[in-house]
């Protein structure tokens, strides 16, 4: 098999910021998030800002998933303790299955770190055949928390992607 007969994973990277997304300040996380992707495995097809609004993330989460079909969709920001930090609560309106220990991973070692991760609400999980993961808005934070998962992102899509629907079983009449 051609190594350009392989289909690479398509990503999205939401950032999470009412100033960013007022033209306030420049984003720098969700930038330093994509570098992490390997080109090698992974297109970064969106790249976006939003505003710390639920409906706006759930909007964005719904038009990557759904819309979009990405593979993975990434969010900075918004996933601490301020009251304007609601992306785990719309990553949650989303979710089919949650898969909380990427999260609790994530906290983990990027916590030896940065001790203040501890507040970080992250959740990640699963829409249809997305990937969908919450990482801090810290420049480095984030950077730290996507390095410490991205290798293994590949299995989780692999094995979700190679599922067929199970064959109904025959009842045997008696």
């Amino acid at each position: 098999m051609n190594v350009k007969d392989i289909r690479k994973f398509k990503v999205a990277v939401i950032t999470v910021s009412d100033i960013a997304y007022q033209g306030v300040y420049k984003d720098e996380t969700g930038p330093m998030v994509v570098d992490v992707f390997d080109p090698e495995v992974f297109d970064v097809h969106i790249q976006t800002v939003v505003p710390d609004n639920e409906q706006s993330i759930v909007d964005e989460l719904l038009r990557c998933t759904d819309i979009e079909k990405m593979d993975v969709v990434v969010t900075v920001g918004g996933s601490g303790c301020s009251s304007r930090d609601v992306t785990p609560e719309a990553t949650a309106k989303v979710l089919d299955k949650e898969l909380s220990g990427v999260s609790e991973a994530i906290r983990e070692e990027t916590r030896k770190r940065y001790p203040k991760m501890l507040f970080s609400r992250g959740l990640s999980g699963l829409r249809k055949n997305t990937f969908i993961l919450n990482l801090p808005g810290n420049p480095e934070n984030a950077k730290s928390a996507i390095e410490c998962v991205v290798d293994s992102i590949p299995l989780c899509l692999k094995t979700i992607q190679k599922q067929k629907p199970r064959k109904k079983e025959h009842v045997r009449k008696k």
